[in-house]
């Protein structure tokens, strides 16, 4: 899923189901700007939750910007098309 300028295009139906697959019972989080604190995703889960969106969409998370990610929106923007990552 990707839109004209090659940025992955995620529904936040997909990064509902990621997040309640990694955090069972998490999948209704207040909205995108939910930061990974406040749904008790540690670096452990959001390594899991990268795998799973990576799986669900045929991306990469893009690896120069995973300092910054602090919200899910932050991940969601950071995943590139696969063939671009490649």
């Amino acid at each position: 899923m990707s839109n004209n300028q090659g940025d992955m295009v995620i529904d936040e139906d997909v990064m509902r189901r990621c997040v309640g697959h990694v955090l069972p019972g998490v999948e209704d989080f207040s909205g995108l700007d939910t930061r990974f604190d406040e749904i008790g995703l540690d670096s452990m889960l959001l390594a899991e939750l990268i795998v799973q969106l990576e799986e669900e969409t045929d991306g990469m998370l893009d690896l120069h910007v995973t300092g910054r990610l602090e919200t899910l929106r932050d991940l969601m923007l950071s995943l590139r098309p696969l063939r671009e990552a490649e």
